[in-house]
């Protein structure tokens, strides 16, 4: 009796270790996004919250570009991400950004930007991602390069 209860005991805790382990493993790979402390201007806290009402546009858009070149996606901060320009036209809001994609311990691979076109009830319209500037990486990180970038 006094085994099976060892052996029940020891069953939960290589349980919990397991689950404990696989929390970790899947977590690992998500970024934490925060707002820019110092941000404290109107037009810095405009810019934050337009970026934080795109960052998931401006991250698939990035995806889909990287995902033939690297065996990884880059990461896309907010803190890297710059509303580079805002138009009106015809009642719609063109927004251009600029983004500087991480792979690694924050190792820029390039410099793309990301447009949109948004209309009066809120819908946005993807319109181009432009990579314009390639940044060499890290010996270390050169086995993530499925292919040379353009």
């Amino acid at each position: 009796m006094k085994n099976r209860k060892n052996l029940i005991l020891y069953l939960i805790l290589v349980y919990f270790l397991v689950l404990s382990i696989s929390a970790n493993l899947i977590n690992k790979y998500k970024t934490q996004t925060t707002f820019n402390v110092d941000a404290t201007s109107p037009a810095e806290i405009k810019d934050e919250l337009i970026i934080a009402l795109f960052i998931e546009d401006v991250t698939s858009a990035s995806n889909g570009f990287y995902e033939e070149y690297f065996t990884m996606t880059p990461a896309i901060y907010n803190y890297e991400i710059k509303v580079q320009k805002i138009s009106k036209e015809l009642g719609k809001i063109n927004i251009t950004f600029g983004i500087n994609p991480m792979i690694g311990a924050h190792d820029p691979v390039g410099y793309d930007e990301a447009s949109y076109q948004i209309d009066s009830s809120g819908n946005k319209t993807f319109i181009s991602f432009v990579h314009l500037k390639t940044y060499d990486i890290p010996d270390h990180l050169k086995n993530l390069i499925k292919k040379e970038l353009p």
